[in-house]
Formats: structure tokens, C-alpha cells, sequence
């Protein structure tokens, strides 16, 4: 899936909604979201007997559950067809996900970070701004590279594209 159309998805999301809350948009979506221990896992979404679940490991900070939960967001708006034959964290190691990964990071990162406000604060540093918009750095950059190919001029910051899996 192109970029532009997994923006487009969250703020469609996001305008339906009315919030950029993650878990709000679970509950309004009618994606249950539930806390399980996971071993090394942060999250992962599954479909089961037709219900949608998005499951984040409970000992996370409430930060680290926000951005797994659009994430995993991510995967109930793009992904719902893979998950229906597999928990989408099996399905992504089977067959080399890395693709599904990135598009749910766009997602997420279009998600919880405003373009306006962004702009807004364009004065900060990555770090300062990722802090103000409770996200990982990589996440941060995921997003200024999608306004870049918007033809923005914004800065590139090298990221790590499994940052949710340290």
C-alpha cells in the first residue's frame, strides 16, 4: 500500500473519530483492546471468531502502549484480511512482514503526530520533538519522510524500522 493512502486511511480515522487517542479509536472502531503478557513482544493483533482484539503487554509504560496501540491500529485498518488467518505477529514472521511493519509505523506515525502542529514546532530538536508527541525518535522520523515526499522541507533522520521490537 502506497504511503499517501495509509495516511489518508488515519486521518480519515482521525476526522470520523474525532481524536488522535489510539485507545479511544479502539473502542470506537470496535477493536477490543486487551493487556497479556507477551514474552519479548510489545503488541501484536489477531482477529478471532469475527471479534478484532489488539493485544499490548501490560508491563509497558503508558507512552510505549499508546504508540504500539495505533500500530496496532494500523494492522486492524490495513492488514484485517492477513489477521483473519493468523495473529498478524506470526503472520509477519512467516512471511518475511517487514512490509506490514512499515505500513502500520506510517500509519501510527500519521496517527499521533499533527502535521500542522508539527510545523508549529519546527524550531525543536528530534528529540524534544518526539518527547512532545509521546513517540519514538524512529517513529518521529517515519513521519518527516512521509512530509518530505509531500515536498516539505523537512530534515531526514536515520531510523530503525523495528524500533517496536527492542
Amino acid at each position: 500500500m502506497h504511503r499517501d493512502s495509509i495516511e489518508r486511511e488515519a486521518e480519515t480515522l482521525i476526522e470520523e473519530c474525532g481524536t488522535r487517542d489510539p485507545f479511544d479509536i479502539a473502542r470506537q472502531t470496535g477493536a477490543l483492546v486487551r493487556y497479556k503478557e507477551l514474552g519479548s513482544l510489545k503488541g501484536m493483533y489477531l482477529c478471532l471468531g469475527g471479534e478484532r482484539f489488539i493485544v499490548i503487554h501490560p508491563a509497558l509504560p503508558s507512552a510505549v502502549r499508546r504508540v504500539v496501540c495505533a500500530h496496532e491500529l494500523g494492522h486492524d485498518r490495513l492488514h484485517r484480511a492477513q489477521a483473519q488467518c493468523h495473529a498478524l505477529h506470526e503472520f509477519a514472521v512467516q512471511t518475511g512482514g517487514d512490509r506490514t511493519e512499515y505500513e502500520a509505523n506510517v500509519f501510527a506515525a500519521a496517527l499521533l503526530i499533527d502535521e500542522q502542529e508539527l510545523f508549529e514546532h519546527a524550531e525543536l530538536g528530534a528529540e524534544q520533538l518526539a518527547r512532545l508527541f509521546g513517540v519514538d525518535v524512529d517513529l518521529l522520523a517515519i513521519r518527516l519522510l512521509s512530509l518530505r515526499a509531500k515536498g516539505y522541507d523537512c530534515p531526514v533522520l536515520s531510523y530503525r524500522s523495528d524500533f517496536l521490537k527492542n
